[in-house]
Parts: structure tokens; sequence; C-alpha cells
């Protein structure tokens, strides 16, 4: 970046020929001599120089001991000493500006930019139009990011020196970091005409065409860059990262291997090639090169980041959260990591603090909408239904063509039972991602519910065909079959959908209520004991489970699955009726109405409850209030047959002949067959 002057006390060239006389003639070794020479041991011109300063030498012999001596302390990194031996020369020699100069730009490798420019202005007094001191200046404030000082500084050098090719280099390089792109290449362009072999230049102009997002001619700068110096890691990486960025990811994977194998200590070639392997969707090899990034570079908050995302699409939330936890702390700036923190807590089901999660990264960066969605998406599970549907309006504000928000809006809607406007959401969103998977899978639970019994099977075919390990959408497309009756169909999804993904604990309840539908208890209660293995936390797989138990007459064992799917869910009405159900079975009628009321309380129009309650009623000999519940079960479900066909048994016992005839006409009006239930 800059260039160094000085003096040599005794030539280099004279050294060599002492050392060859010496060999030949087979003298003792020669003690080291006060060089200025890259070829002498630093430590050894130290010595020579000290030996000669403490000898009193003439005033021209001492000068030069020192510029040798703060030479050879400079490349020993003995800044203090160096700028010592620069102090001592300046106090012989006030008037010299390159004494000045010399002892800035120690200060300069000493990082110290405010005392190297302190020397250079005094420099430049002395020596206005020194070319050299302008660019090592332009250095200094380049450092401390003053990059229109440094651009003035550059100028003027290039001004005293047009062929001076460092200087336009530099300048260029100022021109990039203070986000002048056009003026940058324009400069790297200078350089290379000044100095076409030069391969740096050709790759930070290609650097400058990267930032401007110009791929072709990056990627035609890195070229040439290595066809000029083959042994480069830096252009090999860097034009991996072009490639990478133009999907070129097996070309990328090359120059990524050849970084790494030309500089194994490469932390960004490490760091590039694994983010080309996410982009290839092998998560493993991805985290494999974090790790070597970060066993280099420990600092890096961008590695921790990436490998947290790599763990949780993996599945393990713990181990991302701990990355995003390394990653913010090294840089607490940076709002996608603490989005990315939501993420993981969401997937936990730790919503509340994923709200706070996702606060931060909207402080940090209000246009985040990404952000703004996810916050949305952990309101809706919280039941927080107008803030999520605010938070993810407040996302489509910002990218009115961001296809996930409106999906996500269409999940609220869903989970409002608002299908109508769910539907419309996921058409939203399917208009500008016609082909996704999850917005036709989605889609078609909504229209389900709104029996478009078509409609839904043929988004969950289509969502299928768009990716053909859905295990969700054929266990879906297997309830709608399994709904209207055809078991064979609910049952070749349902199996294919636990070939795909054995661990998806729903395909294995389902699939048991499938085969509870066709009266094979055995295979259902398999189906169900899975299901509860694989998610223990399943309030439904115990409730069916609980079900079949109870037509095989294991009630106790079925009352237990029942008392542990309201344990999971104490607002689970249906739990609670059949709970009534296994206790009037055994008996105890006055248990099975406190359960029945209990469902009621829940869902005051089941009818499955008032059903119970009058059967239990019934069961005691109360056929008044056994008639008053089924007439409620009627009331909630009027093509409920087997209501009436207990209500005119129950209207018979009190002699209520016409009633009981009336109702008998209308179960089998329903349901001819009911008499044999």
């Amino acid at each position: 970046m800059r260039a160094l002057m000085g003096w040599a006390f005794v030539s280099a060239a004279f050294a060599g020929v002492l050392s060859t006389f010496q060999s030949a003639i087979s003298l003792p070794a020669l003690p080291p001599v006060c060089v200025s020479d890259d070829d002498t041991p630093a430590q050894d011109i130290v010595t020579a120089c000290t030996t000669l300063i403490q000898s009193h030498p003439d005033a021209d012999a001492l000068l030069k001991a020192y510029d040798n001596r703060a030479e050879a302390y400079d490349r020993l990194d003995k800044y203090d000493l160096a700028i010592a031996d620069r102090t001592a020369i300046i106090a012989l020699k006030p008037n010299d500006a390159g004494a000045w100069r010399d002892r800035g730009d120690v200060y300069d490798d000493a990082d110290d930019d405010d005392r190297a420019i302190a020397d250079y202005d005094r420099s430049l007094r002395l020596k206005p139009d020194d070319a050299v001191t302008f660019n090592n200046r332009g250095y200094a404030y380049f450092r401390k990011k003053q990059y229109d000082d440094a651009v003035a500084d550059y100028g003027q050098a290039l001004t005293l020196d047009p062929t001076y090719e460092l200087a336009a280099v530099n300048r260029a390089r100022a021109y990039r970091d203070g986000g002048h792109l056009d003026l940058a290449i324009a400069d790297f362009t200078k350089a290379v005409k000044m100095k076409p072999d030069d391969a740096t230049a050709f790759r930070e102009r290609g650097d400058a065409y990267d930032d401007r997002k110009d791929e072709a001619p990056a990627e035609a700068d890195y070229d040439q860059s290595i066809k000029l110096d083959p042994t480069s890691s830096t252009s090999f990486n860097n034009r991996g990262f072009v490639l990478e960025k133009l999907g070129k990811y097996d070309l990328a994977l090359a120059d990524y291997n050849q970084a790494i194998a030309l500089d194994p200590k490469n932390s960004n070639a490490f760091l590039n090639r694994g983010a080309v392997y996410d982009d290839k969707n092998d998560d493993a090899r991805a985290i494999a090169d974090y790790n070597a990034e970060i066993r280099l570079n420990p600092s890096d908050a961008l590695a921790y980041e990436f490998r947290g995302v790599d763990y949780a699409d993996q599945g393990h939330p713990d181990l991302a959260l701990a990355d995003y936890d390394r990653s913010v702390k090294l840089n607490p700036n940076v709002g996608e990591v603490y989005r990315y923190r939501g993420t993981a807590l969401d997937d936990k089901g730790d919503y509340a603090h994923a709200i706070a999660q996702f606060d931060q990264a909207i402080r940090l960066d209000p246009k985040d909408y990404s952000a703004y969605a996810d916050r949305g998406t952990a309101e809706d599970k919280l039941g927080q239904y107008d803030r999520a549907l605010a938070d993810i309006n407040a996302a489509l504000v910002l990218k009115p063509d961001f296809a996930d928000g409106f999906a996500r809006r269409g999940d609220v809607y869903d989970d409002m039972n608002d299908d109508d406007r769910a539907i419309a959401d996921y058409n939203a969103a399917l208009k500008l991602a016609p082909n996704d998977a999850d917005y036709l899978n989605n889609r078609a639970y909504a229209e389900d519910r709104l029996n478009r019994t078509d409609l839904a099977l043929a988004d969950y075919s289509a969502a299928i065909a768009a990716r053909p390990n859905f295990a969700v959408a054929y266990d879906n497309r297997g309830r709608v079959r399994e709904e209207h009756s055809e078991f064979a169909s609910a049952l070749d999804d349902y199996n294919k959908a636990i070939a795909l993904k054995p661990d998806y604990a729903p395909a294995w309840r389902d699939r048991g209520e499938a085969y509870d539908d066709t009266g094979d208890e055995d295979r259902a209660l398999a189906d169900y004991d899975k299901a509860i293995a694989l998610d223990p936390t399943d309030a439904r797989a115990f409730n069916d489970r609980g079900v079949s138990l109870t037509r095989t007459r294991r009630l106790d064992r079925a009352i237990a699955d029942f008392d542990s799917a309201v344990k999971l869910d104490p607002k689970y009405a249906l739990a609670y009726v059949n709970r009534g159900d296994a206790l009037e079975e055994k008996g105890a009628d006055d248990q099975a109405i406190a359960e029945y009321g209990q469902a009621l309380s829940i869902d005051s129009k089941s009818p499955g409850a008032f059903y119970g309650r009058g059967e239990a009623y019934a069961a005691k000999g109360d056929d008044a209030r056994a008639i008053a519940n089924y007439d409620e079960a009627i009331a909630a479900e009027p093509r409920f047959a087997q209501a009436y066909y207990r209500r005119g048994l129950a209207k018979l016992r009190r002699h209520d002949g016409e009633g009981s005839d009336a109702d008998f006409d209308a179960a089998k009006k329903i349901d001819p067959s009911v008499t044999l239930r």
C-alpha cells in the first residue's frame, strides 16, 4: 500500500562477496553486518547496527545505522524501538522530509494512524511535491474511514506522478469502500492499463464489479487475475463467490476447493463453500465447513449464524440457539440473527420469547418484512389474531409480492375459522408461486372444512405432484378420503405418508382411525401405540386409542387414555364425552353424567354429550331427563338417527306410543339399520 525508503550502510552485494570469499578460504564466520537488506535476518541487522551505534561513528554512519536498525525493528514488529530510532534520526536531521515520512510509516505499521498523519503532514510541509507521502497519508486516512480525505491525497499523488499505479489502486479502494463503485472501477481500469500484469488490481476490480452486482465482468476479471497469479487463494475464493451467485454451484465449489488447497487457512473459503453446500441442501457438509471456519476464526459471527440456520433445518433448535447466541454476542447489531433466534424459539413452542426476539429484529431493521411475518405467526399460535394480522399486513406493505405473507395471513384466517378469507389469501399466494406445495396443501385444508371435497382433493394431489415426498399432503388427502368412506384409498395414502416419513406421528394416528372405521381394532391399536410413542403430547391419539379400547371392552385402559387426553388438552370436549361413554359402560352413570356436563361446559352444543347424558339418565331410569337430553342432541344434530331411536324407546317406556312411533319412523328414515346398533 505504501513505498518505504532507507539507506544501506554496507551493500547486500558486498556482504554476499564477503560471504563467498569466506567460504572459499574457510575463514571463521564474519560478524553480522549493519545493512538494509530483506535477505539478512532482521535480528542480525539489529545486533550489527547496535554495535556500530555504540562505537560512536561519524554522523553519516550513525544516521545510516539508526535507519537500518529501524527497518529491522519494523520487520520484527518491534514498533516502539523502530519509532525510537526514527525519532533519533529526526533529532539529527529535523528538516529532512524523508525522516518524518519514514517515522509516519512506522506509526502506520503500528496502527497509530493519527500520529502517522501528523508525521506525513510535517513531511509534506518540508517537501510538498512528494507523491509517495501523499499516497501514504492517503492510506492512513483510508484506514480511519475518512474516504474523502484519502481520495484527495491519492489524487494529489497521481497529479504529481500520473504513472503511480499504486496510488491509482489505492484511490480505487477508497472509492469502493466509500460507495462510489463506478469511480472505483474507473481507477482500477487506469491501474491495469499502467500495469497489465498486476493480478491484484484485476482481482480488486472484480470485487468492485461484484459489489455493483455486475457478475459477468467480475468473473472475467477474476479469470485474468488467476491467469496472472494462479497461486492466489483469494482470487479463487472471490471468483467462487461470483459463480455461486450465478447459480454455478459446481464451478463455485471447484474454486473454493482450490482456494483451500492453496491456503488451508483461508477461512473465507470455508465459509463460502459452506454456503454453497447450503444452496445444494447438503447441511452436513455445510456444517463441517462452518466448523472449520470457526476453528480458524472463532470471532466470525456470520459462521455461527449460518451454522445455526443449518442446525435449525436439521431439527436441532437448541444447537441453533446456542450458535445464534454466540453470533449475537460477537455482533449484537444484526437483526436477522435475532429473527433466526426467534424462529428457533418458535420451533420449541416458546412463542412469548420468540416474539421478544422478533421485536429486537424489527428495532434493528424496521424494513425486515420477514421479521414482521414471523412475529405474526408466533402471535397467531398464541391466539393473538388481531396482532398477528396487523404484523403480517405490515410485512405485505413492505413487500407487496410477498407470497409467504399472503399464505401466513391465510393461516391466521384458517385458525380463526374464516375459511373464505383463508382461501382468498392462499389464492393470492399461489398466484405469486403457483406450484408451492405448502400453499396448495393449506388451501386444500380450508376447502375441506367448507365441504368442497373435489377442490380439496385436487389441491392435495397438486401439492403431491409438486413435491412427491410430501408426507403431510398424503396424510391430509387420506383423511378426506376416509371422511367419505373411501377407506382403501385412504389407507393407501396413509401408507405412503408413513413410508416417506416414518416418524410422522399424525399419519400413524390417522391410519389407526381408518383401521378403526373398517373394524380392524388390532391394527388400529398398534398404530395408535406407534403414534403415541412418536408424539406423547398428541391428545387426539390418546382419545382415539381410548375409543378403540372402549369398543373392545378394555375400559380401565380406555379411561386412562381419556385421562391423558384431557390432561394434555383440558378443552378437549370429545375426550370428556368418550370418557363418559367408558364410565357408562362400567355402570358408573353418575360419573358419566358429570363427564358429559364437563364436555357441555366446553361445547354447549355437543350432540354426543347430550346423547351420552341421555343414555346415562335412561340407565338410571330417569326417562324424563333422558328425553330432554335426546331433544338437545337432535336439535344440535337433526340427522342423529340413534338419538331419535333412543328417544323413541324412552317415550315407549313412558307409554307415549304416538311419540315413540314418530321417533322410530324418523330414525329409520335417516338410517334403516339404526335398530341394529
